[in-house]
């Protein structure tokens, strides 16, 4: 399920408590939204959390320009890839 805006929303601990109640039911979420590679790891770490998404791994003049090179080094830069 996707938990937008995340970080305007609360951040991790507002998702910590909307995820509480739903965890037996396997629920998981994918927040974004003010999600950078400075807190990702922070929303990452959490068992309810399968992916994050942000604008600020390809731009859209990246994507326009079909910059797959330096996307790609954008996402190995994040991951430790």
């Amino acid at each position: 399920m996707k938990f937008f805006p995340a970080e305007a929303a609360g951040g991790v601990n507002m998702l910590k408590n909307l995820a509480a109640p739903y965890q037996h039911l396997g629920i998981r979420f994918c927040p974004t939204g003010g999600i950078s590679p400075d807190n990702m790891h922070d929303y990452l770490s959490l068992d309810s959390v399968f992916a994050v998404g942000g604008s600020w791994l390809a731009t859209r003049q990246q994507i326009a320009d079909k910059n797959w090179t330096a996307i790609t080094q954008q996402a190995k830069a994040v991951t430790g890839g």
